[in-house]
């Protein structure tokens, strides 16, 4: 898949026999002609650029797969790498110098004489500078990748894995984040994921509140018993939750 990926769009545009303009007809008589048999004159080896088999652009990256396979591979891998040991976080790729020979040197101390290959994962702006750049871009065996650039056919490839702090948080956060980006997650909080049904008022669910709205009306000091009641709550200076609030907390105290 990451091959094929990698082999990008061919361009290549050739023409069959029958696509080039002109007539199809046979040239001359099959027979009694006193020449040789010849049959359309856009033959395939009379007519240059005629082809029996042409070729025809073609994205040899257009093989899919599905993102969900991809996401679970990228950590089984990171995984398999942190189970071997293979995984080294550093503060950062900022080098003093371009010189490739001092890269190495951090790279064997770092990683060890019989480390093989390395891949180097940067977030890109404050963790990684030029240098850095310039000095491992002539070792074969050292890549250097972005948090976007991590995939399975690296971590396969190359041995040791050499992560910054930034990168470490920000391939975390993309890692976790990522299904609920495309949606995978479950919508709604019930065991089959399928939405609840509208629940049923249970009978005399409100009785109390119209008891004592129909005691505070028949009252006999009505707009005092009002009075009192409205004392017993307050405007809320919240911004969110309810309108108003108890005045005095029940237990408090």
């Amino acid at each position: 898949y990451h091959r094929r990926k990698a082999a990008g769009y061919d361009t290549t545009m050739q023409l069959y026999k029958w696509e080039w303009p002109g007539s199809n007809r046979k040239i001359r008589d099959q027979k009694k002609s006193g020449k040789g048999r010849i049959g359309r004159r856009k033959a395939v080896g009379k007519f240059d650029g005629t082809h029996a088999h042409a070729l025809r652009p073609k994205d040899w990256g257009g093989k899919k797969m599905a993102k969900r396979i991809i996401w679970k591979a990228v950590r089984i891998m990171l995984s398999v790498k942190y189970a071997q040991g293979s995984i080294k976080v550093i503060d950062s790729l900022n080098l003093q110098t371009h010189k490739t020979k001092h890269m190495v040197a951090h790279l064997r101390r770092l990683l060890g004489k019989r480390c093989h290959s390395a891949l180097l994962i940067h977030e890109g702006h404050t963790d990684v500078n030029d240098n850095c750049r310039w000095a491992t871009a002539h070792i074969p065996a050292v890549r250097r990748e972005n948090v976007e650039g991590v995939n399975v056919y690296n971590l396969l490839k190359f041995h040791e894995v050499l992560i910054t702090e930034a990168a470490l948080a920000k391939l975390l956060k993309e890692i976790q984040t990522y299904p609920r980006k495309r949606g995978w997650g479950q919508r709604y909080a019930t065991p089959d994921g399928k939405p609840a049904p509208v629940p049923e008022k249970v009978p005399g669910w409100n009785e109390a509140w119209i008891a004592r709205k129909e005691r505070l009306i028949n009252a006999e000091f009505r707009a005092k018993e009002f009075f009192l009641e409205q004392q017993k709550w307050k405007w809320s200076a919240e911004i969110k939750g309810p309108l108003k609030v108890p005045r005095h907390d029940p237990v408090a105290g």
